[in-house]
């Protein structure tokens, strides 16, 4: 009989391991990526209809785990001829214990596991409308445009914020830290109560120049952000950071601690402090252990419009969204009447997807100048427009 090499025993004795004492990581990897592949066949109802206006020929996702390895595939196809979007794999097939690994098999590249289920689907519709085998980054990012032209807010615009409240996050450590690194030694040295080594340190510290904050625009409705000497992020309009260095890390700055780890993060690579016991940065931390009442660029559009008075509604006959706000109500009247006149004409994307939404036959659609309180909330009806029958009261 043959004798088996080493290696090959030691190959059997992994994959029994992985059979047996592993199976409950296996069931736990399969349900993570049988949600994860939910989220994106959610995403593809929502942004099909949106760009098709109708269900007709809406791909159907389908999706295969692999318990041998612990891998999933998965991809979308359109049932009327057969034809198959880009397939994405989730884990490693060489190595098991890794989990948060996401690959396009047609472009051949990684993806962050944690990117955008947006940036997915609209590559999954790109691919199943193409004559190609693949779809194009261009036929993407076209898809990805025509999606968020249907959006009350500009993605961008969004992205800009999550990236201005990390900066503004990282700047606060950055002028902190070096004053109570320096309060506690004068607390030390010196006997003093911290109030008093505090304001000591204060008048002795110089603090060194703010970094500057390189940013750009990723052209898919994400923010590029980097410091010179610190790592590259990418930040989506969820608050969703994804780092070029160490892609699949989950950094959720929606998570105001995540926000501060990154941050502190970008602080130690900066200045090349490594200590993770360094009483600079954790007294810093210890100061920002509470959210912010964020102001100016860290605000997004919804929470400045609450200084606004006056808002310009529009009701599509099931929901009610706010367009935008303005401080006076002449304003908000032209903006308005702008705004009816893009639905007339049907040049604005964002009303185009209401044609189904009908009251007695007929499309259903109003448009309203309302009157906001201090915090923001609607208060009272100061125009009503109707759009079908063109009255709007008062005249």
């Amino acid at each position: 009989m043959k004798k088996m090499s080493n290696n090959s025993l030691k190959d059997i004795a992994s994959r029994l391991k992985w059979a047996t004492t592993l199976r409950k990581e296996r069931r736990s990897r399969e349900e993570a990526y049988r949600s994860l592949a939910a989220c994106y066949e959610k995403m593809m109802r929502r942004m099909w209809h949106r760009l098709n206006t109708s269900k007709e020929n809406e791909p159907n996702p389908c999706f295969h785990f692999n318990k041998t390895n612990a891998t999933a595939t998965f991809y979308f196809e359109r049932e009327a001829d057969g034809k198959k979007s880009h397939t994405w794999t989730m884990g490693d097939p060489n190595n098991e214990q890794v989990g948060t690994l996401l690959k396009d098999l047609n472009r051949k590249t990684e993806i962050p596991y944690f990117i955008s289920d947006e940036i997915i689907v609209a590559t999954a519709i790109a691919s199943i409308s193409s004559e190609k085998d693949h779809a194009t980054e261009e036929e993407s990012i076209k898809i990805l445009h025509d999606y968020y032209a249907t959006e009350p807010y500009k993605p961008l615009e969004l992205s800009q914020v999550w990236m201005s409240r990390l900066n503004s996050t990282m700047c606060n450590i950055w002028q902190m830290a070096p004053i109570m690194k320096r309060t506690m030694q004068i607390a030390e040295e010196r006997g003093l109560s911290p109030v008093i080594a505090q304001k000591l340190a204060m008048e002795e510290v110089k603090v060194p120049e703010l970094p500057s904050c390189l940013n750009s625009d990723n052209g898919d409705g994400r923010v590029n952000m980097s410091y010179p000497g610190s790592f590259f992020y990418t930040i989506d309009h969820h608050g969703m950071a994804i780092c070029k260095e160490f892609p699949n890390e989950y950094l959720d700055l929606s998570d105001y601690e995540t926000m501060k780890v990154v941050a502190s993060t970008i602080y130690r690579d900066l200045t090349l402090n490594q200590d993770l016991d360094d009483l600079g940065i954790s007294g810093a931390l210890y100061f920002l252990q509470e959210e912010p009442e964020w102001n100016g660029g860290n605000l997004f559009p919804w929470e400045a419009s609450q200084a606004k008075r006056y808002a310009v509604n529009f009701d599509d006959g099931e929901n009610t969204h706010q367009i935008d706000a303005f401080e006076t109500e002449k304003e908000a009247l032209t903006f308005m009447k702008q705004e009816v006149d893009k639905f007339k004409n049907g040049t604005n994307k964002f009303y185009a997807q209401f044609p189904a939404l009908t009251e007695d036959g007929d499309i259903y659609a109003d448009f309203e100048l309302a009157l906001l309180d201090d915090n923001g909330n609607f208060q009272e009806t100061i125009l009503f427009w109707n759009i079908l029958q063109d009255y709007h009261s008062p005249s």
